[in-house]
């Protein structure tokens, strides 16, 4: 009669050389999607402080304008601020300058109504020019 013969038992410990090719692609593709994520994060994390700055300059800037008299306002046109270039208080490394102006516009947009527009501006480590901006109207 027939026999069996025992097949060779294969041995399921360890890992093919294959399955460690493949979980190191993975890995290392996981790992390339977690450094692109947070190069963005820092970018931006960069770029909304020099916004941030900017606001605060630009709104500092209106605040003065709020608390005077509307006869005291400056002269009607823009007028760079005399102490452009401005630094704000950074971490070391970081030498952004910010520069900022005004525009007063009497009798605008109706009579007796006066438009107040601050703007800052400065250079993004792009070298490209940014730029915020705060409007404001005061009446009689």
């Amino acid at each position: 009669m027939f026999r069996r013969i025992p097949k060779r038992i294969r041995s399921t410990e360890g890992f093919t050389m294959l399955e460690v090719v493949v979980a190191m692609g993975m890995l290392a593709i996981g790992l390339l999607g977690i450094a692109v994520v947070q190069i963005t994060a820092l970018r931006v994390s960069g770029s909304s402080r020099h916004l941030s700055d900017a606001m605060y300059l630009a709104e500092e800037q209106m605040e003065v304008f709020r608390s005077m008299p509307l006869a005291s306002l400056p002269a009607a046109g823009i007028t760079n601020d005399p102490g452009n270039p401005i630094q704000t208080a950074v971490p070391a490394g970081d030498a952004t300058t910010y520069s900022r102006r005004w525009t007063i516009t009497p009798n605008s947009p109706s009579f007796g109504v006066t438009t107040i527009l601050v703007e800052v501006d400065w250079i993004n480590a792009h070298g490209v020019v940014r730029t915020t901006a705060v409007e404001s109207m005061r009446g009689l």
